[in-house]
């Protein structure tokens, strides 16, 4: 091939270099003047500017919008069904507050009349609990099923326990509980007895669970 073809393709892949180069930049430049001049708006509200985007949508939010987790910046849609992780301990004490106070209020003559109704007062100190437990963690949005179950699980039992409790020493006497305690360990408690706080037992743990759903979901 002749040097003059070689030196015409030459500077015809040069000057096409330059073109889609120049084009580049004049794009570039295009954009960045619709930016400056027609600025994203947020999503929520049509007359501020974005200043980010969540990580999870990708919905442009202005500043009032922006919740900043771990780092990361979130819409309120996506925080709200997100799912965190709370702590064992945090189970563990809300359970126990709501749990003494629901087998208090099941114990109580005339209290005692709310939980005819599919144990209206295990299933709210179920979810109560559950809304405290993600109080104490910081927790905007939702935890795991699994975890709310276990919390109004929780309560459900500690609430069946402290139940049975307060009406043993109402039998026996508040001032008698060593004498109690004493007359459990001489005299074998009876087997129906057992069986019946056995299945209360079971009955408020389900609709302890049932109510730490409910608030898992409905809360926020």
């Amino acid at each position: 091939m002749c040097p003059e073809i070689l030196e015409s393709k030459r500077i015809c892949s040069l000057i096409s270099f330059i073109e889609r180069l120049i084009d580049t930049q004049l794009h570039w430049q295009r954009d960045l003047w619709v930016s400056k001049r027609y600025p994203m708006k947020c999503f929520y509200h049509a007359e501020r500017d974005a200043v980010a985007q969540c990580a999870v949508c990708e919905k442009n939010l202005c500043s009032m919008c922006v919740i900043e987790r771990e780092e990361k910046k979130y819409c309120k849609d996506c925080i709200k069904n997100m799912k965190y992780p709370v702590k064992v301990r945090s189970i563990a004490i809300s359970s126990l507050i709501c749990g003494v106070a629901a087998g208090a209020l099941s114990a109580f003559p005339g209290t005692n009349m709310c939980n005819l109704a599919c144990c209206l007062w295990i299933v709210v100190l179920g979810a109560l609990a559950v809304y405290i437990a993600k109080k104490i963690n910081g927790i905007e949005g939702k935890i795991s099923v699994e975890k709310a179950a276990l919390t109004g699980a929780l309560t459900g039992v500690v609430a069946s326990l402290v139940m049975w409790g307060i009406l043993q020493i109402e039998t026996f006497g508040i001032v008698s509980e060593s004498i109690l305690l004493l007359y459990m360990l001489m005299f074998p408690i009876d087997p129906m007895v057992m069986f019946n706080v056995g299945v209360r037992t079971g009955l408020f743990a389900l609709f302890g669970a049932l109510g730490g759903i409910i608030s898992n979901e409905v809360v926020k």
